[in-house]
């Protein structure tokens, strides 16, 4: 029973020898190499004047990209379709008036620093 063992250990050591035989081989035959390939120029997407909008899969628009008098526009739209928020050149806020915040406190506790209250002690 000895002799089996060393048999099949000695053919395991063969199988692991001849596959990494065999990988090297691959790799020195084919190659893995990825190679980036320098381009002309960049790539250019032309927008036409009125525009160009993205829309959802039924049809409503989610953001428009256009050219206004001082460059390029971003607009993004809200549920019903109206321009919420516009991102332009230099220039980045709400394409609508924006509401008043709603105010919990007429004026906030912290700001008007008073002298620590006399608390009674523990005996009273």
């Amino acid at each position: 029973m000895a002799r089996s063992s060393a048999v099949q250990r000695f053919a395991i050591a063969g199988a692991l020898v001849a596959a990494f035989a065999a990988g090297a081989a691959w790799h020195a035959v084919w190659p893995r190499a990825a190679r980036a390939q320098a381009t002309a120029s960049p790539s250019s997407v032309y927008v036409p004047a009125e525009g160009l909008v993205f829309r959802t899969a039924d049809g409503r628009p989610l953001a428009r990209l256009w050219r206004g008098p001082k460059g390029g526009v971003f607009d993004l739209y809200d549920d019903n379709g109206a321009a919420a928020t516009r991102l332009s050149a230099g220039v980045i806020g709400a394409a609508r008036q924006e509401r008043e915040p709603y105010v919990l406190d007429d004026e906030d506790p912290f700001t008007n620093a008073s002298p620590a209250e006399q608390r009674p002690g523990p005996g009273f």
